[in-house]
Parts: C-alpha cells; sequence; structure tokens
C-alpha cells in the first residue's frame, strides 16, 4: 500500500452552498450523470449528515445505485435512509425501492416483507397502489 501521506481535508461550506450542490447533484442525476451526481451527494453526506437534505442526499444515493442495476449497493443506502432518519420525507420511497430491489434479485421473502412494512406504516404514500401490485405478483 502506497500512501502520499496527505489526509485532505474537507472545507465546511454554508447552507446556501450546501443547497445549491444538492441541485447541482440531482441535476445530474436527472440527466443520466450518476457517476456525477453520486459523487456530489457522497459529498454532501460527508460534509454534514444532519443537514435538512441529508435524508434526500442518503436516498438519492440509494436511487442511483438502483438505475446502475447495482441492488445489493442500493439495499445498504436505503436501509442506512430508514435507520439514520427516523423522520424524512423518503422512507416510503425508500421502502418501496428496497422492496424493488428485493424483487430485482429474486428474494421475494423480503420483498414482500418491505411492502407490506410500507403499506402498513404508510397508508397515504403514492406507492401503496404500486405495492399492492408488486405483492399479488
Amino acid at each position: 500500500i502506497k500512501s502520499n501521506n496527505m489526509i485532505e481535508e474537507i472545507p465546511p461550506i454554508n447552507e446556501d452552498e450546501y443547497k445549491q450542490k444538492y441541485v447541482e447533484s440531482l441535476e445530474a442525476y436527472q440527466n443520466g450523470n450518476w457517476e456525477i451526481s453520486l459523487e456530489g451527494f457522497n459529498y454532501l453526506l460527508i460534509l454534514d449528515d444532519n443537514n435538512d437534505l441529508s435524508d434526500n442526499c442518503q436516498y438519492w444515493v440509494g436511487e442511483i445505485y438502483f438505475k446502475m442495476k447495482k441492488y445489493h449497493n442500493a439495499i445498504i443506502e436505503f436501509n442506512k435512509l430508514l435507520e439514520n432518519y427516523t423522520i424524512s420525507n423518503k422512507r416510503d420511497d425508500s421502502l418501496y425501492k428496497l422492496g424493488s430491489c428485493y424483487i430485482k434479485l429474486n428474494n421475494v421473502r423480503m420483498a414482500d416483507s418491505v411492502l407490506v412494512n410500507l403499506i402498513n406504516n404508510y397508508s397515504e404514500s403514492e406507492y401503496v397502489k404500486q405495492a399492492r401490485y408488486l405483492l399479488q405478483k
């Protein structure tokens, strides 16, 4: 293992800069630049995982891995959101995507468990109808 013995410090950024980097990362995602988007969201999570947007950053990291068909990585990232952000507007999204990951991996038991959790705990979610559909397959 080689090392240059240098540890780079990440300078702090203010709230406006955080939001700007978030928008840039989301824009990269929407344009299909997943690697750039992933780098941006991970950067923001390293800087401040308690920011109002950090739960969204965590969600988008999982979503990017899902788009890249890296379902095991996506599962890890969606679970991080569910474990670390008990109050989040992305919990139902994460459960739905988590169930979708398990379906892609042919793990029907886990998919069913996650989707039932979504239906039972987020009955007003936009994903309930889709979750019920997936459970019937």
